[in-house]
């Protein structure tokens, strides 16, 4: 069996120890071997998955290597005009792994993803302007991908959906700073999903099966109150719905209610 490399952050040295050596004693009872030698523990900084972390103060920000790799291709593909799909995708490929430290920098590229699935890949072709001004505003945008570790979750739980052929609409429920924490763990890849509070009733909808791990949290679907629910005005992918519905919500774009403040029902 072989393993990826494992980090934790912490911000007790005591805590971290703890750590280390339940997970020593985890692969030492599985059975799995490790390797030593490559072992960075209790460290006040660290370079790992092509990010640089370190203590002082609490933060991940992009490697200097991999930034400055992906301005160097940036630049060469700008200069020459000419790049394949592929060879263009592995650099937005780089800039979306950076991009997870400051999510809104997502809002970057639109017209590159037409660009990256055309045919062949490998063919080199003339890269249009907008697929270029996009590589350029986000390698400009570049000092904004720090993550500051020491920010508090925000305590609230919002429901989102869309649908083309209806519209979208948002659904907001407040919960404890402990409850955002805990939620904040949870991790989609290795299958958890959340479930409502069950009430019992005999007119309660079934909960559908699906795989995973499920996390009941004491939250039931009554709890939620509608923000806004929207007929869509255009044809749209239902992902970018959703996000229009989240930023009209947060964003304070129904004009009466204005950045967090969630206590609405407009």
């Amino acid at each position: 069996m072989c393993t990826d490399d494992t980090i934790f952050l912490h911000t007790c040295p005591s805590q971290a120890e703890r750590r280390l050596h339940a997970l020593d004693e985890s692969f030492a009872d599985k059975g799995i071997p490790r390797r030593a030698d490559k072992d960075e523990n209790i460290q006040d900084s660290i370079t790992a998955l092509g990010c640089h972390v370190a203590n002082s103060p609490i933060r991940v920000e992009p490697a200097l290597d991999k930034l400055i790799n992906y301005c160097a291709g940036t630049i060469d593909l700008v200069l020459r005009r000419r790049g394949s799909p592929v060879a263009v995708n592995a650099l937005l490929g780089v800039a979306q792994w950076f991009a997870l430290m400051a999510r809104g920098m997502f809002a970057v590229f639109d017209e590159i993803y037409e660009f990256v699935r055309r045919e062949p890949q490998d063919t080199p072709q003339l890269i249009p302007d907008s697929v270029a001004h996009e590589l350029l505003v986000f390698m400009l945008l570049a000092p904004l991908l720090v993550a500051d570790l020491t920010r508090q979750f925000f305590p609230a739980l919002a429901a989102c959906d869309a649908a083309p052929e209806y519209g979208f609409g948002v659904s907001v429920c407040t919960i404890t700073d402990e409850e955002a924490q805990t939620l904040g763990t949870y991790a989609e890849k290795r299958g958890d999903y959340v479930r409502f509070q069950r009430t019992g009733d005999d007119d309660e909808e079934p909960q559908k099966p699906r795989q995973g791990v499920p996390r009941e949290l004491r939250i039931r679907q009554c709890h939620f109150h509608d923000v806004f629910s929207l007929k869509a005005r255009t044809v749209e992918h239902s992902g970018v719905m959703e996000a229009r519905g989240c930023c009209f919500c947060f964003g304070g774009g129904c004009g009466t209610h204005r950045g967090t403040d969630i206590g609405c029902c407009c």
